[in-house]
């Protein structure tokens, strides 16, 4: 089943790579601007819909909200559906009680990278990371099918329950492309003790969560290697010999976690073996997308290349880090700021900028949290 869509992937990044050497630049140009109104548009929507969700809560009769993730219109990739799940988070941290809703058994092309088991304990890891970080005394966790959802739907028509994206939940269209755009408005007019408790933290994860975090000091580096999708996100050896000589630089004081699934952990074992580097490994510290999420938090600082969706971890946290990725339909809060509630040593770049896409934030200087040189 993985591999039409494995030539597909491959198919596609070959021929955008193509398209830059043949088309002439001012239709290169022409295409990036409809793209950019694509997302600009997409930015408008999440922020229509934040405005309309802080109208219903100002008033104060919103009493359930439902967030739905639908299998059919979204990816089977983790950082996708962490959106939903923070999501869902900030109406808890307004004291807002939440329906959230994994409907399943329909799915998108992209799913059929995955077999019958991969798909199932995929399921399960999306119930599980919910029930983890939603209290349960305000959340609920259920997963239905897209039948089940539409009665579900007809019957919230009742004043006090609020479905938001209510007409892309019923058209089965994605959403998670609006979270970023949705909640960077939300977190940006509620009190700063709201966005406090929306936030993740490393103490809120070793509660729940089994994992080991190394002794020493130590930073983190998410890098994958995947042969199923998203070819184009792999760190090539080149880069990943290059960021770690920037990374022992900016911090040599500190231990090196490399942060990824069994496959990219091996995969980068055997890089650092072949090249002698000093390298330790998520895989021997948590055997789980969440305990990863807890060394994540423990550290000084995360660097991600591209890569995959662990970076949601700093995203959604205070961890000083350097994200070097292509937001897709985000329009980011400010100049090097994806989020508004991002700081000062939360720096987001595009990945496409070459000459960007290396480390540069050095050791933080923990009494004014600013950079400063190693």
């Amino acid at each position: 089943m993985t591999l039409p869509y494995m030539i597909h992937t491959s198919i596609s990044h070959t021929l955008k790579r193509l398209l830059k050497i043949i088309l002439p630049l001012w239709l290169q140009v022409t295409i990036r601007k409809k793209l950019w109104s694509k997302i600009y548009n997409e930015g408008r929507d999440g922020e229509r819909e934040s405005k309309r969700i802080l109208k219903y809560l100002r008033k104060g009769n919103v009493k359930k909200v439902v967030i739905v993730y639908d299998n059919f219109s979204s990816p089977p990739t983790f950082g996708d559906y962490f959106l939903l799940v923070m999501f869902a988070r900030y109406f808890i941290a307004r004291g807002v009680a939440v329906s959230f809703l994994i409907v399943d058994g329909e799915y998108r092309l992209d799913w059929s990278a995955l077999n019958e088991d991969e798909t199932k304990n995929l399921v399960a890891r999306y119930v599980q990371t919910a029930n983890l970080l939603l209290d349960p005394s305000l959340a609920t966790v259920e997963v239905i099918t897209s039948l089940k959802l539409q009665a579900r739907i007809r019957g919230h028509i009742d004043q006090g329950v609020d479905v938001p994206f209510r007409e892309e939940v019923i058209n089965r269209t994605q959403i998670y492309r609006h979270m970023f755009n949705t909640l960077s408005p939300l977190c940006f007019e509620s009190s700063q003790r709201c966005v406090d408790r929306f936030l993740l933290s490393f103490d809120e994860l070793e509660r729940k969560v089994v994992f080991k975090k190394p002794e020493q000091p130590y930073i983190t580096w998410h890098v994958r290697h995947s042969e199923k999708w998203g070819l184009e996100r792999n760190n090539s050896n080149e880069e990943f010999l290059q960021i770690y000589d920037r990374l022992k630089a900016l911090y040599p004081h500190h231990a090196i976690v490399i942060v990824s699934d069994e496959v990219g952990c091996f995969r980068f074992k055997e890089l650092a073996s072949q090249y002698d580097l000093n390298l330790l490994f998520s895989k021997d510290y948590s055997n789980s997308l969440l305990g990863d999420g807890g060394l994540i938090l423990g550290s000084d600082y995360l660097f991600v290349l591209r890569s995959g969706g662990m970076g949601v971890f700093a995203l959604f946290s205070r961890l000083p880090s350097e994200l070097i990725i292509e937001p897709g339909a985000v329009v980011p809060w400010r100049h090097e700021r994806l989020t508004s509630w991002a700081t000062d040593n939360q720096i987001f770049r595009y990945s496409n900028r070459k000459k960007e896409i290396w480390p540069t934030l050095g050791v933080m200087d923990k009494s004014n949290s600013a950079p400063r040189k190693p």
